[in-house]
């Protein structure tokens, strides 16, 4: 069995030493592995080839000939989202009825450092689509990840981007550079089983007025999500549960400490597991494909006008 070196520039060394440090798990040497994290080329191309792929072909969950691998190597991608406690308990707690039948879910995402009017220089790959870090490729591709972790994969969508500060002025050096990505994405779409969802990923918010909320109405109750410590992305923060129902409202939040290092410590040890038992990583390069395909049918609908439906999104 063969495993890839990370990508660069994603902490994952240091997110293994937390990890052991914090003891949450009993990796050793020989356990401790590193990801494969797509870098920014292939996830490019994994984008640009994203309509392509059955949602059934086995390169779905074995990750493709693009990336080299087998169906007996393990993979995973850094959609730390995934295995956030919160979206799990979320998850958990849908899956038990206890909100009854899903009828709609709405998601707001306000972000910092994309659509700011000045940005640092470091900032500045983060306004050309070759990067392949911006907006829709980072900010709506973890919350949009997480959310179906939630709820389950959409079956269609209609999509509106826009690019509200096509100039930027460089921190460091008052120089104007323009913006060729967008900074703003609503969307509306049903779920597999028709209940509608609502996404809006918003760039452009102040230093510390970052915010995500997620509200699931059930036929039988609802789940109100905010973030346990402000200005984190959804991806990232501890998740505060409010479920209200007919006997009133009460705390659902898991237990324990969860965000940054806990989620991507949750990715690591999931990836241990399954190269010591042969089972798949979730989340690998299925999810990240799927993201992608998420992320292209988004495009698709926001240039053309059109509402684009997926098939077989199972």
């Amino acid at each position: 069995m063969r495993t890839h070196p990370s990508g660069r520039g994603h902490g994952n060394a240091a997110a293994l030493r937390t990890l052991d440090e914090l003891g949450r798990t009993s990796l050793d040497d020989q356990r401790m592995v590193a990801a494969f994290l797509l870098s920014s080329r292939q996830l490019q191309q994994v984008h640009a080839d994203a309509t392509e792929f059955a949602w059934d072909s086995p390169h779905y969950l074995s990750g493709g000939p693009a990336t080299g691998l087998r169906a007996s190597e393990q993979h995973m991608v850094g959609l730390q989202g995934v295995r956030s406690r919160g979206a799990l308990q979320a998850k958990e707690l849908i899956a038990q009825g206890r909100i009854g039948r899903v009828l709609s879910a709405s998601l707001s995402v306000r972000l910092s450092g994309f659509g700011n009017a000045t940005l640092p220089r470091t900032r500045l790959h983060t306004l050309t689509p070759e990067s392949g870090t911006n907006l829709l490729t980072v900010g709506a591709g973890h919350a949009l990840a997480t959310l179906t972790t939630v709820l389950g994969p959409l079956r269609s969508l209609s999509a509106a981007t826009g690019t509200r500060t096509p100039t930027v002025t460089v921190a460091d050096t008052g120089e104007q550079v323009a913006a060729e990505v967008p900074d703003q994405l609503t969307l509306a779409g049903e779920l597999t089983d028709g209940a509608v969802v609502s996404a809006a990923v918003l760039g452009g918010a102040q230093p510390g007025a970052a915010h995500f909320s997620l509200h699931i109405v059930g036929s039988e109750a609802t789940l109100d999500i905010q973030p346990v410590t402000p200005a984190l992305p959804v991806q990232i923060a501890g998740w505060a549960i409010r479920l209200t129902d007919h006997n009133g409202s009460r705390n659902l939040s898991p237990d324990g400490a969860e965000g940054a290092v806990e989620n991507v410590a949750a990715m690591y040890d999931a990836l241990a597991t399954a190269i010591t038992t042969g089972g798949r990583v979730s989340p690998g390069f299925g999810e990240g494909l799927a993201t992608h395909r998420l992320l292209a049918g988004i495009e698709r609908s926001a240039q053309t006008g059109s509402r684009v439906e997926f098939t077989d999104p199972s």
